[in-house]
């Protein structure tokens, strides 16, 4: 295969960028749209009869419309699928980018605050890939791809099933390392959302300890017949990530807490880890929070893209996780930068006038007894955002391979200024985001911090609400204090009613300096 060739008659072949045991990557261009993609080349078996090798076509198919259903700012999004010269492609979004696997074998086990940053991310998708009925079935360092910005996506949805589809897998095939399968998948029970989730703890893991949580074995089967039994070794490097590693590594795949408590937990870990160390991020560049090279992984998996078969079956979609601490009840506070994607947010809660639309459609955190932080409280809080945003950023800007999409971009850096120049920028961001919101709700997404998306609760509800409203209109915004915006808001339904609201939106700092909406109430 040399590049330059044309795929589908519109995929024309740039570069290969990487390569695993089920496929090749390629980055390439859209001729009739003009964009830069990704487009996998979809490996079939040797041996395989004629129908058999037909069979993998149409599985590939299949799989890449259930992919295609997902939208989300961290995950890989399906453009195509096709056949060409009697093998399935794959066109995705591309993302200069490395993955988790490859920045693990370059540096060496993280931090568990950077962890927990980029898990927040992957717990995102994986919720909304649940809500659709998605199961990802692969989810490992290999495929999670970090941008050069901080953006984290998970790609390789090709091989996921959505509930239903009961011929996707033939039962019993296995390809590459079974490190990090659930211990039921790994005992031959079907892949559920409860897998994934044991998956995604499997892949934090191995992101602190420098291991997954069964050892690196290189004999897969006797890899394999460790994971069925489940007995995961303790974290000794997690920190604060310790307690929520263990829940989500749990035998019983019905105690496990789901995505989107996980995410919840993550994005607190990583606020209180960040905000609780100052000091230590003004001194500490990446090389000094990373753990010794005595202790670093010998897992070499680097692919990025590379989709594995596994053995199908149904997810259940009746399990909903065990009882987890839920942090949607509280305000975490500034978060560390976040506002480089997240959490999806939730359909509006009900307002307390009983009519109109709600600004952000967030349920509102309560601010009725909102605190006006001291000067020095505000300096250290927006220091160890600034900081933690240049930590993640030196960490994540080594290398550029992958394939993912452009990302959700983070509001516009502001430099700190005097109190008036403060307001001021808060006011315009306000205005900022209500005039692009209705065209563009991803970008209006972006424009949301950590805890108000965990507040709202979905990507999709988010998008919904916003399809519903032809316009919206700022009549007026002021400042009442350093960190909150009153704004009077016209807004105005697609079904052609009217609706005037006044409402008070907590700003705070994200990652690049740009002012986020943490939090919103109706008054």
């Amino acid at each position: 295969m040399t590049a330059r060739r044309v795929v589908a008659g519109r995929y024309r072949l740039e570069e290969r960028i990487g390569s695993g045991a089920m496929g090749v990557v390629w980055r390439g261009t859209d001729e009739r749209l003009g964009r830069v993609v990704a487009v996998k080349q979809v490996f079939l078996n040797q041996g395989l009869d004629e129908s058999e090798a037909d069979e993998v076509r149409q599985r590939t198919l299949r799989e890449g419309r259930i992919a295609a259903r997902l939208q989300h700012p961290h995950a890989i999004s399906v453009f195509d699928a096709s056949i060409e010269g009697d093998e399935p492609w794959l066109v995705m979004e591309y993302l200069p980018s490395r993955s988790l696997s490859a920045m693990l074998a370059e540096q060496g086990p993280l931090d568990p605050r950077l962890v927990a940053r980029i898990g927040r991310q992957v717990a995102d998708a994986l919720d909304a890939a649940h809500q659709a009925g998605i199961v990802h079935r692969d989810v490992k360092p290999g495929n999670v791809l970090i941008g050069s910005d901080g953006t984290v996506k998970i790609t390789d949805f090709g091989i996921s099933r959505a509930t239903g589809d009961l011929t996707l897998t033939r039962t019993g095939m296995l390809a590459g390392t079974p490190a990090y399968l659930a211990p039921e998948v790994a005992r031959g029970e079907d892949s559920t959302f409860a897998s994934d989730v044991f998956s995604l703890g499997a892949t934090l893991y191995a992101a602190v300890e420098g291991v997954p949580p069964f050892g690196s074995e290189d004999n897969a089967l006797a890899l394999l017949h460790a994971v069925a039994a489940g007995a995961v070794n303790p974290p000794v490097q997690a920190g604060p990530l310790t307690a929520l590693l263990m829940r989500l590594l749990r035998d019983d795949p019905t105690e496990r807490p789901t995505p989107a408590q996980a995410r919840r937990e993550l994005g607190r870990i990583a606020h209180a880890a960040g905000s609780a160390s100052t000091a230590s991020w003004a001194r500490a560049d990446l090389d000094e929070a990373r753990v010794p090279d005595s202790r670093r992984s010998t897992e070499s998996d680097r692919v990025a893209t590379g989709s594995r078969g596994r053995s199908g079956g149904t997810p259940s979609p009746t399990w909903h996780g065990s009882p987890f601490p839920d942090a949607g009840s509280e305000d975490p506070g500034p978060t560390l930068g976040d506002g480089d994607r997240v959490g999806p947010p939730a359909p509006p809660a009900p307002r307390s006038n009983g009519s109109g639309p709600r600004a952000v459609a967030a349920a509102p955190a309560s601010r009725a007894k909102r605190r006006r932080p001291t000067t020095a409280i505000v300096v250290a809080v927006l220091l160890a955002a600034v900081l933690a945003g240049v930590l993640l950023a030196v960490a994540l800007t080594r290398g550029s391979t992958g394939t993912e999409g452009a990302s959700l971009g983070s509001p516009t850096s502001t430099g700190v200024a005097g109190p008036t120049d403060e307001r001021t920028q808060m006011v315009a961001a306000v205005r900022d985001y209500y005039s692009i919101v209705t065209a563009n709700p991803g970008a209006g997404w972006a424009r949301l911090g950590a805890t108000m998306q965990d507040t709202a609760g979905g990507f999709g509800g988010y998008q919904s609400f916003w399809s519903t409203i032809a316009s919206v209109q700022v009549t007026d915004a002021e400042a009442i204090d350093d960190d909150t915006v009153r704004a009077t808001l016209v807004f105005t339904s697609k079904n052609g009613s009217t609706s005037r609201e006044v409402h008070e939106l907590g700003m705070g700092r994200g990652t690049g300096g740009g002012w986020l909406i943490n939090s919103e109430r109706t008054v």
